[in-house]
């Protein structure tokens, strides 16, 4: 796995791994007065086991309740992983888009408690919490109704939240605070015409949160959501009779709009109240399809940073003077690694200093897309940059996302912020190259579960030659049906007048359902790009070889490995080798696949392959595509 560079204080400082399984309440910070505290509901998982949602992971004892700032909740989400107090990339499986009418205004909502405990909804072999339930059980989920099923879908409140209304710092706090109205200039907000609407962002606020924001005032609906959580924070505060109330955790907050949406989410199956029919958990939204109440968006503020004619002009007065003593820089600079970068929820940062900003890059809106932020020109600029000065500021530690204070602070200030990933290059996330070796070490993983029995085709006669150790066999490179013409995809040339076979690895893989095979192709070129295949006769029974050279013929021939149209008495998947971050993910996805093929519908619900939750076209539940499980970072 590999860690990024911005840490979270308040997470363990150990050397393991943890998984955040929930979110807590929401209290008042005495430390910081200007950012209330979150919970996050952290539990340690085994390193072979942090990217799976399997029993084993999930029933770990050791678990921690932290609290940090509400302005770092969009840094963090329900299923990422940490390590050392940094988020570490890694794929969550099992991921879905759903495709689902929804009634937004008939959403109800319901306690995590008494859908563990009352109604049996979510079983603790499917999801615990360990020692942190009685933080995570007073917490809300909706809950939206189909087929008569009232818990057929489960939104966690504070996801809802941290996707819709909390994209950024400045926005989480605005919810939290009651703030968000305060946010915009609404007398200088509204309808231009009918394909372009204005929104007047106060100078605090970042561009990109304007297409949230626009939403807000367009929305009563959306307004609605926003004042009913926070009259209950309120509530709360009101009705304790401590200074400092415990947190608040019965969040209501629904969905922004109401209508037809198709989402795309980190899920999980739960048992369903009939035969084949699934409820689904989800733990982390990922896009939405939702359409905005309005077209374009034109977006005008209190600080209008254009460049004007007069850009130039030596005697403009300068916007505002950030002073930063060089000695201080300096021992910034050779602070140690693992101290550099962290988001502390135990001071307030101080003003007038240049923030850390932490640019998270996501689609998170389909109805976004191809639509740019428009922008007024200006014929005249009023202020000029100003320059960085020395000063007699004291040594700041560590970064805080509160709102800061004109005393003397210890933190410098943090900005997290969620940009539409078309505005920047996407972060590159190292994996693990889709080769022969990765495929091997996939395979021995396998391997060690006692339910599967793993060989290697070591050669192709009229019977197959079998091997417990890694073997490879060729691809045909002659086509007998065209008088034993060359194939050229199957040939990897030395030279100009030497030549290969290209290799493929096949493993027999067999369990007491039957046999199947998985093969991997070697990469001749970078632009080669065949999924590993899983494919078994109808009868589960084991191949010919004079079956399967036919299919590797066919494969040959064809360039790719046969599709399922062109087999009669056999049964294919195929599985991605994108974000291979250890051997261990390609191992269960090949296990998944190895499931399905053999139709164990029990271990299809539970590792995430395809089930289909309702049979009159209103809910379609698929698993992600080839290209669509890109989870690395948006777990982030």
């Amino acid at each position: 796995m590999v860690k990024s560079g911005t840490g979270i204080a308040e997470f363990p400082d150990e050397n393991k791994i943890w998984r955040v399984v929930w979110f807590g309440g929401v209290a008042g910070n005495p430390q910081v007065h200007s950012e209330p505290l979150i919970e996050v509901l952290l539990v340690a998982v085994p390193d072979n086991e942090a990217e799976a949602l399997s029993e084993v992971s999930m029933q770990s004892k050791e678990t921690r309740c932290v609290r940090i700032g509400v302005g770092q909740l969009p840094y963090v989400s329900i299923g990422s992983l940490w390590h050392k107090r940094r988020p570490v990339s890694g794929s969550l499986e099992p991921a879905f888009a759903l495709d689902m009418d929804i009634d937004t205004s008939s959403v109800r909502f319901v306690s995590l408690g008494d859908l563990v405990l009352k109604h049996g909804i979510i079983p603790k072999k499917n999801y615990a919490f360990g020692n942190n339930f009685k933080y995570a059980a007073p917490t809300m989920l909706a809950a939206v109704e189909l087929d008569g099923d009232p818990w057929a879908l489960l939104f966690p409140v504070t996801e809802l939240i941290r996707f819709y209304y909390a994209s950024s710092t400045r926005l989480a706090q605005a919810f939290f605070w009651g703030e968000y109205a305060n946010s915009i200039n609404v007398e200088k907000c509204g309808p231009i015409r009918d394909d372009l609407y204005r929104v007047h962002l106060r100078r605090w606020i970042y561009d990109s949160d304007a297409w949230t924001l626009a939403r807000f005032h367009a929305s009563k609906f959306m307004q609605e959501q926003v004042l009913t959580c926070y009259h209950g924070i309120q509530k709360h505060r009101a009705d304790s009779p401590m200074i400092n109330p415990g947190p608040f955790r019965e969040l209501k907050c629904g969905f922004p709009f109401t209508g037809r949406t198709e989402l795309k989410a980190v899920s999980l199956y739960l048992p369903g109240p009939r035969y084949l029919v699934s409820r689904i958990l989800v733990l982390k939204l990922l896009r939405c399809s939702a359409p905005f109440p309005f077209g374009n968006l034109l977006c005008d503020r209190d600080n209008r940073n254009l460049r004007g004619k007069n850009a130039g002009d030596v005697n403009l007065p300068p916007a505002w003077i950030r002073r930063i003593d060089k000695e201080d820089e300096e021992k910034e600079k050779n602070k140690d690694e693992d101290e550099k970068n962290l988001l502390h929820s135990d001071g307030e940062p101080a003003k007038g200093g240049k923030p850390m900003v932490i640019d998270l890059l996501e689609d998170r809106f389909a109805d976004l897309d191809g639509k740019e932020l428009l922008k007024e020109e200006t014929d005249r600029q009023e202020y000029r940059s100003a320059s960085i000065l020395g000063g007699t500021s004291p040594v700041l530690e560590g970064f805080a996302t509160g709102a800061g204070t004109w005393g003397n602070a210890d933190r410098k200030p943090s900005d997290i912020n969620t940009c539409r990933s078309e505005d920047a290059d996407k972060p590159h996330v190292p994996s693990l190259p889709p080769s022969l070796e990765t495929f091997f070490a996939a395979m021995t993983k396998l391997a060690e579960d006692p339910a599967f029995k793993v060989r290697y085709v070591a050669s192709i006669n009229d019977e197959l030659v079998m091997s417990d150790t890694s073997a490879c066999v060729d691809f045909p490179t002659f086509d007998p049906l065209k008088s034993n013409k060359p194939i050229g995809w199957s040939k990897s040339r030395i030279s100009k007048k030497q030549w290969r076979p290209r290799m493929t690895a096949i493993s027999e893989v067999e369990t007491c359902d039957g046999v199947c095979y998985v093969l991997e192709s070697e990469r001749l070129k970078q632009s080669d790009n065949l999924a590993v295949l899983v494919i078994a006769k109808k009868t589960l029974q084991r191949l010919s070889g004079k079956e399967l050279n036919s299919i590797l013929l066919d494969s040959a021939i064809k360039g790719r490995w046969v599709l399922e149209s062109e087999l009669v008495d056999y049964r294919r998947e195929k599985t991605t080798h994108q974000g291979l971050v250890n051997e261990g993910v390609l191992t269960r996805r090949i296990r998944i696949k190895v499931r399905k093929l053999f139709g164990d519908i029990a271990s299809v619900g539970q590792d995430a392959a395809e089930v289909v939750a309702k049979n009159d076209g209103a809910v379609k539940v698929r698993a992600l595509g080839e290209g669509e499980q890109k989870l690395s970072k948006e777990l982030l």
